[in-house]
């Protein structure tokens, strides 16, 4: 039955055995037995609140007035007195009272079993997310930076507590000494100041070692955020998760190593390549000057008495020639060499650039005989430009040299200078044999010389070393041919240098 048709059942019995006694004993005690209406009233609004109280008392008077009425020929106020009416009036406020008081607790006892129904639900969540924090490997704490305490630590960090003789209650600066390893000790120490500019949601990630509690340490990757804040909007609560990655720093480890070590193979094996392709090169490239040399000296060794003053001449220009070239390709390997062991110093000065490109081009025509005029033209401001003379020297006198040996006697060689608002750009353009197109994209590369050029003189490393000085240059060369048509190759370099 529910309780309140049981409360209902006890106001009726309630108000029966008081109309019983009301009748029986009204003729004996006359008006005064009216007061005993207040059981039955209080009662009601005990147990049915102030309405269940108020309506029983309108339902007593009214029926103690029918009763009166029958039993007392005199009528209701004949002969109810002044005390009877004032106890029936006092007794209603009264009913009111307990009926809101009994509202009230009602309502207090509806809200005691909400909150302990929360309480219990509230509980039981938290014992599920523990369990489940505890079935997880990483570690999980609950750090409060004000009070600098551990507030929360799942089973696998009190685990690792226990594992070392600590417990939560000690202080985090002696867990912190007794756990890690000593160069990250100060990481944690500044975790404080690191969280007053990271906002809700966002995430600070570092990498330390922990004892493993075999005398060696072991890698962890910790993840925190602000799980609390003051009442300033500080960060005050600090909530992270610590995973072990000591196998994925050995596993990075090692496929480092074994990429350096894949590395150092192949630079070996270019090393290697570049080594046999040298000395095939020198091989191929000294034999012919020497032959030349060789022939020219046995002429003059055996036959100088009969030859005539003008053979004399050829075969000595003949060797000149032959040992010129010779000694070309030497330099460059040395210049090479000297670039591969110890990068030349670069002491950019302010010059006068204009001026230093018309020297080379002296140069340039005076060692080849004047066989190339060569047309230097300036264009913009270059009387102040930032760069080294011994660098570009070198890269732009190999570029002139190329020029004239890959073009017909006779044919001009261009050099352009450009002032631009980035940069400055030098441009050496050539009527020549060109580049086929298949080998623009590797003529850059160490001992690479051009299809079309085999009966030509040269080792390929001319082009090499344009590049690498001019890279000391902070600058870039680029190159424009067609095959039987010239080339042209751009350098461009900044105005400034970092």
């Amino acid at each position: 039955m529910p309780p309140q048709t049981q409360h209902l059942l006890w106001v009726v019995g309630l108000f029966a055995a008081y109309l019983v006694g009301f009748v029986l004993l009204y003729p004996r005690l006359g008006d005064a037995v009216s007061t005993f209406i207040f059981v039955p009233i209080l009662g009601a609004a005990y147990l049915l609140g102030v309405i269940g109280g108020v309506g029983t008392w309108v339902f007593g008077v009214i029926v103690q007035i029918v009763v009166i009425q029958l039993i007392d020929s005199q009528g209701w106020m004949a002969g109810l007195h002044l005390n009877a009416i004032l106890g029936l009036l006092g007794i209603l406020p009264v009913a009111v009272l307990v009926g809101n008081l009994r509202s009230t607790s009602k309502r207090l006892q509806i809200e005691l079993a909400e909150r302990k129904k929360a309480e219990a639900r509230l509980n039981e969540s938290q014992h599920f997310v523990a369990r489940i924090a505890d079935t997880i490997p990483d570690l999980i704490y609950l750090y409060d930076m004000r009070d600098n305490r551990v507030l929360y630590l799942n089973g696998r960090a009190e685990a690792l507590l226990t594992q070392h003789n600590l417990r939560t209650h000690q202080s985090v600066q002696s867990l912190l000494n007794a756990v890690l390893h000593p160069d990250d000790v100060q990481l944690f120490k500044d975790i404080p100041g690191v969280f007053d500019d990271v906002r809700d949601g966002e995430f600070i990630e570092t990498d330390f070692r922990m004892r493993d509690g075999h005398d060696g340490y072991r890698w962890y990757h910790i993840r925190s955020s602000v799980f609390g804040r003051d009442s300033q909007g500080k960060p005050r609560q600090v909530l992270g998760l610590a995973r072990d990655v000591t196998e994925l720093k050995q596993a990075a480890a090692l496929a480092h190593e074994r990429e350096k070590t894949q590395i150092a193979l192949e630079k070996e094996r270019e090393l290697t390549r570049l080594k046999n392709r040298f000395m095939m090169t020198i091989s191929h490239e000294f034999r012919t000057p020497l032959a030349i040399i060789l022939s020219s000296s046995e002429l003059l060794e055996r036959y100088y008495d009969r030859l005539s003053e003008e053979r004399r001449n050829d075969c000595l220009r003949a060797i000149n020639v032959q040992i010129r070239h010779i000694r070309d390709m030497l330099g460059e390997v040395s210049l090479l060499l000297e670039t591969e062991a110890r990068k030349p110093a670069f002491m950019p000065s302010l010059g006068d650039l204009a001026e230093f490109c018309e020297k080379i081009k002296v140069k340039a025509e005076t060692a080849s005989n004047h066989s190339h005029p060569i047309s230097f033209t300036a264009a913009g401001d270059l009387s102040a430009i930032l760069f080294d003379e011994n660098v570009l020297d070198t890269a732009i006198k190999q570029l002139l040299t190329n020029a004239i040996k890959y073009s017909p006697p006779g044919t001009v060689i261009r050099l352009d200078a450009r002032r631009e608002p980035d940069g400055v750009t030098l441009a050496v353009q050539d009527a020549g044999v060109g580049i086929p197109a298949d080998d623009l994209s590797r003529i850059f590369d160490t001992f690479y010389r051009g299809t079309n050029v085999s009966h030509i003189p040269g080792i390929g490393l001319g082009l090499k070393i344009v590049r690498d000085y001019v890279a000391l240059h902070q600058g870039q060369v680029h190159v424009s041919s067609e095959e039987g048509s010239g080339t042209t190759f751009t350098v461009r370099l900044p105005l400034r240098y970092t």
